[in-house]
């Protein structure tokens, strides 16, 4: 439906926001970052002022904080409406970047094996420490009560947000052999997974934080291995047994958690960068390294549409709050929007 085009490198990020259907934040490579119209495409404010690439947008839950980091480590937090700035931080090279799942609360890791945690706007700050590695992902589990970590080195560890303390440390060997790539927290609050460059997913208790199953992409875990799992996301349903994964030879599968079974495991293209699950209908989408979002069905794996138009991979992409809308963002430089065909499910 509409190509935005004002960024003129990659761009590492999009996100729709979560009450308005039209309003998208992007960033990239240019050291910018735009909040556009996803209908007519007009550029509604340029965020200026960065150093690095920006590497990550993205709104709070409640749609009124607006929060973008650079990969040098500049944070700032933007109130909307307005967009006036709120708040600005500091670190090191930032890894990833996220909102709590309630909260006005901020968490990003970094690489040199830090988690930080902000209160916005007041900026009330604690910090978590790794054991020297690079902190490649966290998340906060549903009940918003613990942080989950993955390590550059394949270890693990389970933080207690309120005490600052870890509950639990999975080193490298027990954990993966190589980086982890994503978590992921079921809602139920108790089982997660992590995805490996080892060609690995594990599922863990995160309560007690013993492993309880291992899904395997390849013919047996290895470092830098061709079937490295890229991300993974579990659906928003407490009573879901399912775990989506994505990996780096192009193959998305559905997995059975409590068998550890593979239900459906589908090609979708050159390499997969995203999964995430659609919001109401049973459908999941991957972003690929050719270009492609592809949608299945949760249920069978099979086809059900795809969306193309880039040139190059794509990095990011997000729904409208309505799930009437898709916009992706690519290598080549330019957000995508896409309305989502919603097909009878096959």
């Amino acid at each position: 439906k509409l190509v935005y085009s004002n960024h003129n490198k990659p761009v590492f990020c999009c996100c729709f926001h979560p009450e308005m259907p039209d309003l998208v934040a992007s960033g990239g490579e240019d050291d910018a970052a735009y909040v556009w119209d996803a209908t007519t495409g007009e550029t509604l404010h340029k965020f200026d002022g960065w150093q690095d690439s920006v590497l990550k947008t993205v709104w709070s839950r409640d749609g009124q904080h607006l929060a973008i980091c650079d990969m040098s480590g500049a944070i700032k937090v933007f109130k909307y409406p307005g967009f006036s700035e709120e708040w600005s931080f500091e670190v090191g090279d930032i890894l990833w970047m996220s909102w709590h799942p309630v909260a006005n609360v901020l968490f990003c890791g970094t690489a040199d094996s830090e988690m930080w945690m902000w209160k916005i706007p007041s900026g009330d700050s604690k910090m978590f420490h790794g054991q020297g590695e690079k902190t490649e992902c966290g998340i906060v589990t549903a009940d918003g009560r613990r942080a989950v970590c993955g390590y550059s080195d394949g270890s693990v560890r389970i933080f207690d947000l309120k005490s600052g303390s870890a509950l639990h440390t999975i080193n490298k060997g027990l954990a993966h052999l190589d980086s982890v790539n994503e978590v992921a927290c079921h809602p139920n609050n108790t089982i997660m997974a992590t995805a490996s460059m080892d060609g690995t997913t594990k599922l863990w208790n995160s309560t007690t934080g013993k492993c309880v199953g291992t899904l395997l992409s390849g013919d047996r875990p290895e470092e830098n291995s061709a079937n490295s799992v890229e991300c993974c996301v579990f659906p928003q349903d407490k009573s879901s047994n399912f775990l989506i994964t994505g990996s780096l030879d192009g193959v998305v599968s559905v997995w059975d958690t409590p068998t550890q079974i593979s239900r459906a495991s589908t090609k979708v293209g050159e390499g997969v960068t995203k999964v995430e699950i659609h919001p109401t209908e049973p459908h999941l989408y991957a972003a690929t390294l050719d270009g492609a979002v592809r949608c299945l069905d949760l249920r069978s794996g099979n086809p059900v549409t795809e969306y193309t138009g880039h040139t190059a991979n794509v990095l990011d992409f997000s729904f409208s709050c309505d799930g009437s809308r898709l916009v992706t963002s690519s290598d080549d430089g330019t957000c995508r929007i896409f309305q989502i065909e919603t097909p009878a499910p096959q």
